[in-house]
Parts: C-alpha cells; structure tokens; sequence
C-alpha cells in the first residue's frame, strides 16, 4: 500500500527524528571527534573544555530548526534559502567545536579552547606550578590545576576516566622539576 506524503511532512519527522536522536549523539561523538582529531601517538588523554557540547547542542539545534523553516514555509525559494543558511551556520559551528580541545602528552600540552582559533602549545618547562587538590578544603575537589607561566590554567579533574594519567604526570613533572604543592 503506497502513502502519497507531502514532502513538508517529510522534513517535519526528519526533524523530529533528529531532535529525537541529537541528544543521544551529543553524549558519543563530541569525545570521538576530539579523539580522531588530536590523539596521537604523542598524546596521553584529549579533554574537551567546557563550552564544547554547548556549541554541538546549539549546532545540533539549528539542524531541527532547518528541517522546521521547510516543514512550516513549504517549499520555496526563501525557506529553502534560509535552510541552505541555517545548515552553513550548523556546518560551522560543527566545525569550531571540533577544534576546541585540551590535551597533555609526552611533549607538553594543547589548549584550543571555544570561541578562539588559537591554538596554544605548553611545553612541561612552561608551567609555573602543579596544584594538587586532594579534597580536604571547603570545594571537597580532587585533582590537578596546572598554571602555566602566562596564567593560563590547565585542571584535571580526579575521576575514573582520569586515574591513569596521574602517575604519567607526576612523573613528567618530577621529569622536568616542576613545582608541586598539595592544596587541603
């Protein structure tokens, strides 16, 4: 049995589709891109700083309301117009996403953070000193704060997914004499 849809139907369960599964690939692919991208041979770990799934959600949303602009205007030459541009607005923002990240390696660290096209590489002989919280102040946080000597700063957080890293890096730092200092 054929159904004769109307395309602008069409586009409408697209987006709803895409606003269905947006939010279950924002968990996944954000931390799959930065790994494609920037873990090397070289690399440890590949954070992504805050503010990365916040630009993927937006970017994610815009889609939705692409496929919205054609599903509610029909299609014509301005709702297509306005798709064309909305979709160049998504590629875009995908694509700035994709280059924020934080990463720590044999060679120092990388820092793209958003909203900035600058790419910032540390070496170990650039860090002024090594904070290690250990959750016995009032924050009850764990981990590393690395302060750069330009005052640029780089925190790993203790967790599960972190763990591993931590005896690689007080080796790099112990490597490269940097100063350590435990904060209660």
């Amino acid at each position: 049995m054929y159904q004769d849809y109307e395309l602008k139907h069409v586009f409408l369960a697209i987006g709803v589709g895409w606003l269905v599964i947006a939010p279950i690939l924002l968990v996944f692919i954000p931390s799959a891109i930065g790994n494609i991208l920037f873990l090397t041979d070289g690399v440890w770990h590949v954070f992504l700083p805050e503010g990365t799934f916040i630009i993927y959600g937006v970017a994610s949303l815009i889609i939705f309301i692409t496929a919205l602009v054609i599903s509610i205007f029909d299609i014509n030459k301005w709702s297509i117009l306005t798709a064309i541009i909305l979709l160049v607005v998504s590629g875009g923002l995908y694509f700035l996403a994709s280059q924020c990240h934080e990463s720590m390696g044999d060679e120092g660290f990388s820092i793209q953070r958003p909203y900035s096209f600058e790419n910032k590489e540390y070496s170990w002989d650039d860090i002024d000193i090594a904070l290690r919280h250990i959750g016995y102040n009032e924050d009850k946080w764990h981990g590393y704060e690395i302060i750069f000597k330009d005052g640029n700063k780089f925190i790993i957080e203790d967790n599960s997914v972190t763990n591993h890293l931590f005896f690689s890096l007080n080796a790099a730092l112990s490597e490269h004499n940097v100063k350590k200092q435990e904060v209660k």
